[in-house]
């Protein structure tokens, strides 16, 4: 099995999963599926350049919410924001980005980001329109 071939059933399988935690998670006040759940880390999944699982991210500042993203293990994971990044003690390293806290002075909303891999292979020649988003919910 190609390395394609097998990335795009992780990709799959990723898609699924995700779409099936929608299904439930939606609630009448929030909007996003994902809201629902807030532990004080939220997870993403970088598949591919600006392909990010789940977009847009809810982060929390009142709950001190922080973010990890990871991508497939043997890559390299960068995540850059423009300036004024909401994140500024943003790190990575090998395939993992930890955000740290926000930013007490992050008002803007959304901030647009790039999360690059690298060392796979492509996994499509499609790239869904506009970068990944993280939302700073209070």
């Amino acid at each position: 099995m190609s390395k394609n071939r097998s990335n795009r059933g992780a990709l799959i399988a990723l898609v699924l999963a995700t779409s099936a935690a929608g299904i439930h998670g939606c609630k009448a006040q929030r909007t996003h599926p994902y809201a629902e759940f807030d532990p004080p880390t939220k997870g993403a999944f970088v598949i591919a350049d600006d392909v990010v699982v789940p977009d847009p991210l809810p982060v929390s500042r009142d709950k001190k919410q922080e973010v990890h993203w990871a991508s497939f293990p043997g890559t390299m994971l960068t995540v850059t924001f423009d300036a004024p990044s909401p994140f500024p003690k943003l790190k990575c390293e090998k395939n993992v980005c930890k955000s740290g806290p926000i930013d007490e002075k992050a008002a803007d909303n959304p901030y647009h980001y790039h999360a690059s891999v690298a060392g796979s292979a492509p996994l499509a020649e499609q790239k869904p329109a506009g970068d990944p988003t993280v939302i700073i919910e209070y």
